[in-house]
């Protein structure tokens, strides 16, 4: 998903020659910034595990509320086991 927003942002060009060549609106910035979150937070996902593979499903408590207050600020991470 992240390469296809930045793809889409840059018109197919590197994200260089997008801005030397004055192409990218105020929206293709906001994608492009946000594809490169999405590339980061999911690199830390493999990264933060033992076996070096991210969970299929991933949860994030952003908000504060009885259920997350000890959680916040703190990504938490559910793996989910189908067993047919």
């Amino acid at each position: 998903m992240p390469g296809t927003l930045a793809l889409g942002a840059t018109k197919g060009l590197t994200k260089e020659q997008a801005l030397k060549e004055n192409l990218l609106s105020f929206e293709d910035l906001e994608n492009l910034k946000l594809a490169e979150d999405l590339a980061k937070t999911c690199f830390e996902m493999y990264e933060v595990t033992a076996t070096g593979l991210a969970p299929e499903i991933a949860y994030f408590h952003t908000k504060v509320s009885f259920v997350c207050t000890f959680f916040q600020n703190v990504i938490v991470i559910l793996a989910l086991l189908v067993f047919c």
